[in-house]
């Protein structure tokens, strides 16, 4: 389960009926992404439900109590393990919120695994923490999971790519793409708009395209 997932339960939870709408603009995600997140939750055994018309929306029952047996301790360990990461590569400290709201269901376990962490785990990834511009962030994100092509401007220069995955190196984030001709490593950091875009054609590239495509990294 994705952290966004955990805050949109802790959400549910909190207010018992929200619309597709509401989980849209209060976490900055499409409705393809707030559907699939909902669907995530249910299949993991939360008695969500969903009712269309005019007093319709996304439901929680009210008796519903998020125990200890929703998580696993190996599955706590983990989610405190990558926020430990995240904390280490992002300038802006989500993952704080993230570990009260888990210290608020199960305190002990939580504390344990996080003073385990800070004090055991070391974390030297990046040269600098990553910076990110939230309206690229949020676009980028909405165009892998709407598998769209973005148009980037980096240094006034203009790439109508599809993108395919970000890359983390030890020099920042990065992001990969293709234009089916050729392959591009773009630093997030230094890009200076981004916006959703139609393809050059009706089909979008390969993602294993034969033969393989050249390659152009523009690093900072």
């Amino acid at each position: 389960m994705r952290s966004r997932q955990i805050e949109i339960l802790l959400y549910l939870l909190d207010v018992k009926k929200a619309t597709y709408r509401d989980l849209e603009e209060r976490f900055e995600i499409s409705r393809q992404t707030a559907i699939r997140d909902i669907n995530v939750l249910s299949s993991m055994g939360v008695p969500v439900y969903t009712k269309a018309g005019r007093d319709g929306g996304i439901f929680i029952p009210s008796e519903y109590k998020l125990n200890q047996t929703f998580f696993t301790p190996e599955e706590i360990a983990s989610l405190v393990f990558a926020l430990h990461l995240s904390g280490s590569i992002h300038v802006e400290k989500l993952e704080n919120s993230i570990l009260h709201k888990l210290e608020t269901l199960i305190p002990n376990l939580v504390f344990l695994k996080k003073r385990n962490y800070q004090e055991r785990v070391k974390v030297d990834l990046l040269a600098q923490p990553i910076h990110t511009n939230p309206d690229i962030w949020h676009v980028i994100d909405e165009s892998l999971d709407k598998k769209k092509w973005i148009l980037i401007t980096i240094k006034n220069t203009e790439y109508l790519v599809y993108p395919l995955n970000y890359l983390i190196t030890h020099d920042g984030l990065f992001l990969q793409c293709t234009t089916g001709c050729m392959n591009y490593t773009f630093s997030v950091k230094d890009m200076q708009s981004c916006l959703l875009s139609e393809p050059p054609n009706a089909e979008k590239p390969s993602e294993a395209a034969e033969p393989p495509c050249p390659s152009v990294c523009l690093r900072p």
